[in-house]
């Protein structure tokens, strides 16, 4: 088995991977949470998958840990990245695959990151270059997260850039934190119409048909650069929490992969892990 774990700054999502579809576990990001909060939060997730945790939950200093699980984590929120891999070195045996700078500026590493941003890219970006690797082609992936993030791969594996904009829940919150008289509970369903008719449908129909308008405009203007003098295919990939929900009503999309970071930091983790 392979366990991944993507700190970000909404969620720490964990993946228990014994084929092409993880079991996911979503816990939410407190940046002030503590060592004792985030064991109890991971804990029944852990003795779920791993029934034989049941009859005793092994300490750091246990020779009782689980053997035979390769695990990695990636992570946007450094402050958490030492209290998760405390907890899980207390499970598992083997040692952990942090994706960091050691990590992706090695020569063999296939994501190539700029020069120019080898010191503040996120490692979910890096995630999901990898995982699009697997494309064979050129790719643009949108990542509908915190951050609404479109980067560019190459076919080389080179991130040729990338576009940020605030991530959908983002941006419905900052309109909610600054003004008087919307409405906080707006639920993001596509409503009937463009044209909204009240309060709620015009709020989606702003926040959704507009972000579409957002990502088709960045995906194609970025397919016309990777076009410039080449003729292999460019794949468009859509991933993150909000993706089912947009992908389908933004008819641009060659594949959805909900998973796509923790696919990507899965295949790092099965390259550069402990043997």
């Amino acid at each position: 088995m392979t366990v991944t774990v993507d700190i970000g700054n909404t969620n720490i999502v964990m993946g228990f991977w014994e084929n092409d579809a993880p079991k996911v576990f979503r816990f939410e990001t407190s940046v002030s949470g503590t060592y004792n909060e985030y064991y109890a939060a991971i804990k029944p997730a852990l003795l779920e998958v791993f029934p034989q945790l049941r009859n005793g939950v092994p300490d750091l200093l246990s020779e009782q840990k689980i053997s035979g699980v390769k695990w990695g984590i990636s992570s946007v929120v450094p402050s958490l990245t030492g209290i998760i891999e405390q907890i899980l070195r207390c499970f598992f045996s083997r040692e952990s695959v942090v994706l960091n700078k050691e990590l992706f500026m090695r020569p063999d590493f296939p994501v190539k990151v700029p020069d120019s941003a080898v010191d503040e890219i996120g490692a979910d970006i890096i995630c999901d270059a990898f995982g699009a690797l697997e494309t064979g082609g050129r790719s643009v992936i949108v990542d509908f997260g915190t951050a609404l993030t479109i980067t560019a791969v190459d076919f080389d594996g080179t991130i040729k850039g990338v576009s940020i904009a605030p991530g959908i829940k983002t941006a419905v919150k900052s309109l909610f934190d600054n003004t008087a008289q919307l409405p906080p509970d707006i639920p993001l369903v596509y409503p009937e119409s463009v044209l909204g008719t009240d309060t709620f449908s015009a709020i989606q129909s702003g926040v959704l048909f507009g972000y579409g308008g957002l990502i088709k405009e960045i995906v194609s203007e970025m397919k016309n650069e990777l076009d410039r003098g080449s003729s292999r295919p460019c794949f468009v990939v859509a991933t993150g929490g909000l993706s089912s929900l947009v992908a389908p009503h933004v008819k641009i999309f060659d594949s959805i992969d909900g998973n796509l970071t923790l696919r990507g930091l899965k295949n790092i983790v099965t390259k550069y892990g402990q043997p």
